[in-house]
């Protein structure tokens, strides 16, 4: 019995994208019950084998991406401009010019990393106070990452 269930949970992979998402369902259960049998574990790698060119079903399993993953937003920019901007009020065009030669970015990434800012001080107003006083306590020690862009 055991091993018709074995054999229908690949089975499925035959057929459309709902029934081979069961398929897909049913093979993760077994995986995860923690005894799948050896009739299970021969054709799971048969399908999932680069090297067998046809399995028994005539599906194959292949590992893909999806989507491009999202882009990770640059904290490092954010906070860049958020000290000089925000924080020390510099010249924006000079802040821009700087992180430019700094970050190698365009204008538009500069501008949306300062509106993201904006928007995160807005709903943490108590977090951003104390950022900005341990910056300006940094710039009084005359760390470099915090002195006035030229």
């Amino acid at each position: 019995m055991t091993e018709d269930r074995d054999f229908l949970c690949f089975n499925d992979l035959r057929y459309g994208n709902d029934v081979a998402a069961g398929g897909l369902r049913a093979i993760a259960e077994v995986l995860r019950s923690g005894s799948p049998s050896e009739t299970f574990l021969a054709l799971l790698a048969d399908h999932i084998d680069p090297d067998v060119k046809t399995s028994l079903t005539g599906a194959k399993l292949v590992i893909k991406r999806s989507r491009k993953p999202k882009d990770k937003p640059n904290y490092e920019l954010r906070n860049y401009v958020h000290t000089h901007c925000c924080i020390f009020d510099e010249n924006r065009e000079a802040v821009l010019n700087a992180a430019q030669k700094k970050f190698g970015i365009r204008r538009t990434v500069f501008f949306e990393a300062l509106k993201a800012v904006q928007v995160i001080q807005e709903n943490n107003p108590d977090l951003f106070a104390e950022l900005a006083a341990s910056a300006w306590a940094k710039r009084e020690g005359n760390d470099p990452e915090f002195q006035p862009v030229r």
